[in-house]
């Protein structure tokens, strides 16, 4: 065949395939992405649900399984592939490449949705699942901030600081902070003086719950006016949590700080 002679012979037909491969090619151009790191949307998902103490088989059959099914009675999803192991269920959820980039997160929120409902049919044991779908972003810039003579909690404090005029600036989509240390009081419990006083450690963890707890007080009404009531307790501090009242062995009462050591440290 002789493409040239099929060209003059076919010049309006080569004439509109040129156009639509120039009009074409202009469209592409401004929707290209141009960054160093463009933005590329990931049509794709993980669910993570933790289950402590389940074998493999247990995780399986108690929750990626229940899970599983919810997610395939979405539409426009391509592949649901899962992995169950001793203590975590991940499952990985991805898009069918038809869905438009602007529709992806609406997909994500309904996998949420579809993740939430199906959360009361899991065991109470397993925490709730968690769904990550943010492979896509992409950091510009690392800072790492140091000080001399600070502590742990006052960088902390400072990096919050600089974390949230950083969120301020136009275009700035994310700012996230690593290293960060949370802060923890321990209750170090002198076994020797628990046994003296005849002290049992379930009634010191609930005496330490119920500190923790918070109560509706309600209102009061005086004339015209309505007064709410507080209650002030709560856990604010190691000196309140050493003041806890234990109940001992025979019916007496002493301070946690009595029988056990209240310090401030990082997890």
């Amino acid at each position: 065949m002789n493409l040239g002679k099929w060209a003059l012979n076919n010049s309006k037909f080569l004439y509109f395939a040129v156009v639509v491969l120039i009009i074409g090619g202009f469209y592409s151009y401004g929707r290209m992405s141009k960054l160093e790191d463009p933005l590329i949307k990931v049509k794709q998902a993980m669910v993570v649900t933790t289950y402590p103490g389940a074998s493999p088989y247990e995780v399986e059959l108690q929750v990626t399984e229940h899970i599983e099914r919810a997610i395939r009675s979405m539409n426009s999803i391509d592949k649901v592939e899962s992995q169950s192991s001793a203590d975590l269920s991940l499952i990985t959820v991805t898009l069918d490449p038809t869905v438009p980039d602007n529709q992806v997160e609406q997909y994500w929120d309904m996998l949420r949705r579809k993740v939430g409902d199906i959360q009361g049919k899991l065991p109470k044991e397993s925490n709730s699942s968690v769904v990550v779908d943010d492979y896509g972003d992409v950091y510009g810039m690392f800072y790492a901030l140091t000080s001399d003579g600070f502590t742990n909690r006052e960088l902390n404090q400072y990096a919050e600081l600089i974390q949230r005029e950083i969120q301020n600036i136009d275009g700035i989509s994310r700012v996230e902070l690593y290293g960060v240390q949370t802060p923890t009081i321990n209750v170090s419990i002198h076994e020797d003086k628990m046994a003296n006083l005849g002290v049992l450690p379930a009634t010191l963890i609930a005496s330490i719950e119920d500190q923790r707890k918070v109560l509706y007080s309600g209102y009061y009404n005086s004339g015209d006016r309505r007064l709410r009531v507080a209650v002030d307790g709560g856990v604010s501090g190691v000196e309140t949590i050493g003041n806890t009242i234990i109940q001992g062995y025979e019916g007496d009462q002493l301070k946690l700080s009595d029988i056990a050591d209240i310090t401030i440290d990082y997890a």
